[in-house]
């Protein structure tokens, strides 16, 4: 990500992260890394941040960006499993090809240059959101569904 003085990386480890702490050298990342170990209460984090970065080579549903939506922070994910069913990429993120770190870190540079579509994907991220999976619309959603089951004809 350049330039390299735009960003700080803040590392949410559900876990240790002292595997990673020789790449992070080797990277010459120290001044750009901000690690938080045994992370569970991720809600002040996601307040303050401005992007969420998710490079996942396989996920089903990344519960984690949904997170950020809530908060309005944009995400740049990778177009893999369920991801594109959270993520509408230009509408409310940002997806990128799975393992292109390339174009993770030019879609996260079009973020950090301009903070006015930043927030509105923020904003568009929120609403989504809360429109398709809030509790409300959940919830909704199962209770027809169980409705449509009782309904059906047992046979």
């Amino acid at each position: 990500i350049r330039p390299r003085n735009s960003f700080k990386l803040l590392i949410l480890a559900g876990a240790d992260f002292s595997p990673f702490v020789g790449d992070v050298g080797r990277l010459e990342l120290e001044d750009r890394l901000i690690v938080r170990e045994n992370v569970s209460e991720i809600e002040d984090y996601l307040q303050a941040a401005d992007i969420g970065l998710f490079t996942s080579d396989m996920e089903s549903f990344c519960l984690s960006i949904l997170e950020a939506m809530c908060f309005g922070c944009p995400s740049v994910a990778a177009h893999v499993g369920g991801i594109p069913e959270v993520v509408v990429s230009g509408s409310s993120g940002l997806l990128v090809p799975p393992g292109n770190a390339d174009g993770f870190a030019r879609a996260v540079e079009t973020l950090i240059a301009d903070p006015a579509r930043r927030a509105s994907l923020g904003a568009a991220a929120r609403l989504r959101a809360r429109e398709l999976f809030s509790a409300d619309a959940i919830v909704t959603r199962y209770e027809q569904l169980y409705r449509r089951v009782c309904a059906m004809p047992r046979g």
